[in-house]
């Protein structure tokens, strides 16, 4: 078989990306260079790789087994031009980091651009779900986010423990608790964020295990709006209580269910993790 870099390079863009010209533009090339470097290694592999749909590329069976593999070899060829080109020394490049919360994402960016100001950094605010479908597709090369539960083919960085607490009002008779328990937080309404929400899962499954029930639930669009409804005497709700976030009106009560801690981690994929700009930004993490 006869196929060179830049044809995979090309594939692999094309396969994330859904689309001739988007790869192109992520690339930095014309869309027919891409195109001619797809044709020569179909003709290469002597199948077809892509059907053209309406909503974009959909790989064939035969380019899904091809990228399975070229995947881990595009990275490799990127890692091998990392050792002998000037980009080893981070003068230049782009690294995108996805993650859960701005903080402390943030402060690891600063101290990343401290060091290196040349690269580029491009950050997304995504959900847990989404953090783990961004670096799967390789849209990403870090996020920050709470530990996944089948963390295959990724290399994790350990950052903080944490854990979820009912937020109350201080007026709230439950405030002054040292612990409250599911069943009594049902008794007053319940403001709980997006679907997506990390929060919100283990708090279902919690309530989904112990067989509770909340009568009356105000569904928000994010945590921090659940936060702020918290504020506003709206009800309780559950979250991380972020002590440099968390407003003075409020309070963090444990709950009895809830106690478990998890792992907020750095995560890349595992064959990535040797890349200079990835484990440059791995480094400033505490």
């Amino acid at each position: 078989m006869q196929f060179n870099q830049h044809q995979i390079i090309a594939f692999n863009a094309a396969a994330s990306l859904g689309s001739f010209s988007a790869a192109a533009r992520s690339l930095g090339v014309t869309q027919s260079s891409i195109t001619q470097h797809i044709v020569k290694l179909e003709a290469a592999t002597g199948a077809r790789l892509f059907e053209r749909r309406q909503a974009g590329l959909e790989m064939t069976p035969a380019g899904r087994r091809l990228h399975e593999v070229t995947e881990e070899i595009g990275y490799l060829f990127k890692l091998l031009d990392e050792r002998v080109s000037e980009y080893a020394r981070l003068d230049s490049g782009v690294l995108r980091i996805a993650a859960t919360a701005t903080r402390p994402t943030m402060e690891y960016m600063r101290r990343f651009r401290a060091t290196y100001p040349g690269v580029k950094l491009v950050f997304i605010h995504a959900s847990w779900r989404e953090c783990a479908r961004l670096l799967a597709k390789r849209e990403v090369e870090v996020a920050i986010m709470p530990q996944p539960e089948k963390p295959q083919k990724l290399s994790l960085k350990r950052i903080e423990q944490r854990h979820h607490d009912a937020v109350l009002h201080q007026d709230h008779p439950l405030a002054d608790r040292d612990e409250v328990t599911l069943a009594e937080l049902a008794e007053y309404p319940l403001v709980i964020g997006s679907v997506r929400s990390f929060a919100r899962s283990r708090l279902e499954a919690a309530l989904e295990r112990h067989r509770v029930t909340f009568p009356e639930i105000m569904h928000v669009a994010a945590s921090s709006t659940a936060i702020e409804a918290v504020v506003h005497g709206l009800g309780v709700t559950v979250a991380y209580p972020d002590p440099q976030m968390l407003p003075k009106t409020l309070r963090a009560v444990p709950v009895r269910e809830l106690t478990e801690r998890y792992w907020v981690v750095a995560a890349c994929p595992h064959d990535t993790r040797d890349l200079a700009l990835v484990q440059r930004f791995l480094d400033v993490i505490d």
